[in-house]
C-alpha cells in the first residue's frame, strides 16, 4: 500500500481555516481480491461565523475485479477494470447549537455507470442528557446491468445517568436488504477503568412474503453481557 498527502494551509483575517488536501491512496487488493488505487483531492473553508462547507473530490479512481461482484441481487458486475470518480460537497452546523447536523450531495460515475447521493445526518440536544441523533442517506445507482435506489435511514438516542453511565439505543433501516437492526447498549463504569457493557441486538426481515414493514421477521438476535476489571499491582 502507498500513500502520499499534501496539505496546504491558509489563514486569513476573515476565514478561521481554508484548507487543501491532496493525496494518492493505492492498494493491491480488498477482501474481494479487487485493485484498488485513488486520488483524492478535499478543499474546507470555514468563515469565523458560519457553519463549516467542505468540497471533496475524488478526480481518478480505479478497481479491478477479479471475479464477479453482486452489488443487488439483480445487479452483477461482470469481471473487468473501472476507472470512476465523483464529487462530494458537505454543508455543517455549528455543533454548538442545540440542533446541528450535516447535510451532503455527491455526484459521479460508478463502475460501468452513474451513482448520486444524498443524507442528513443531525443531533438534538434534548436535554443535558438526552440526545436524538437522526440519520437517513439515499442513493441512486444506474449502471448498464440494472438500476436501484438504497435508503439507509434510522436514529440513535442516548440517555446519559451519570458521567460514568449511558444508555444508547440504535434503529436503522435499510431498503436495499429490507431489514431493521436494533442496538441497544448500556455502559457503567462502576469503578475507574472497570465497565460492565450488557448490549442486546437483533435484526429483522421486512420484505419476505406474507410480512409488512410492521410485522417483521426475526433474522438473529444476540444478548451479552461484559465484565471488566482493572488490577493495579
Amino acid at each position: 500500500q502507498l500513500q502520499l498527502a499534501v496539505d496546504v494551509n491558509f489563514e486569513e483575517a476573515t476565514f478561521d481555516r481554508q484548507l487543501f488536501d491532496l493525496g494518492l491512496d493505492a492498494s493491491s487488493d480488498d477482501e474481494r481480491g479487487a485493485q484498488l488505487a485513488r486520488a483524492p483531492a478535499r478543499v474546507r473553508v470555514r468563515h469565523r461565523r458560519a457553519p463549516v462547507c467542505c468540497l471533496f473530490a475524488d478526480a481518478a479512481e480505479f478497481e479491478g475485479l477479479p471475479e464477479d461482484f453482486k452489488l443487488t441481487s439483480d445487479v452483477i458486475l461482470p469481471v473487468g477494470s473501472y476507472n470512476f470518480g465523483h464529487i462530494r460537497t458537505e454543508y455543517d452546523f455549528g455543533s454548538q447549537r442545540r440542533v446541528s447536523g450535516r447535510l451532503f450531495l455527491s455526484r459521479g460515475t460508478f463502475y460501468n455507470g452513474t451513482r448520486n447521493d444524498v443524507g442528513y445526518q443531525g443531533r438534538a440536544v434534548i436535554t443535558p442528557q438526552f440526545a436524538i441523533e437522526p440519520r437517513i442517506s439515499i442513493s441512486d445507482v444506474d449502471v448498464t446491468q440494472g438500476s436501484f435506489v438504497t435508503t439507509l435511514a434510522g436514529a440513535r438516542t442516548s440517555f446519559t445517568v451519570s458521567p460514568r453511565m449511558f444508555l444508547a439505543a440504535l434503529l436503522q433501516f435499510n431498503s436495499s436488504s429490507e431489514s431493521v437492526d436494533t442496538n441497544i447498549r448500556f455502559r457503567w463504569e462502576y469503578q475507574p477503568g472497570s465497565d460492565l457493557f450488557i448490549v442486546y441486538s437483533d435484526g429483522r426481515d421486512t420484505g419476505l412474503e406474507g410480512y409488512s414493514r410492521w410485522k417483521t421477521k426475526l433474522q438473529n438476535r444476540s444478548f451479552v453481557i461484559k465484565f471488566t476489571r482493572l488490577l493495579r499491582f
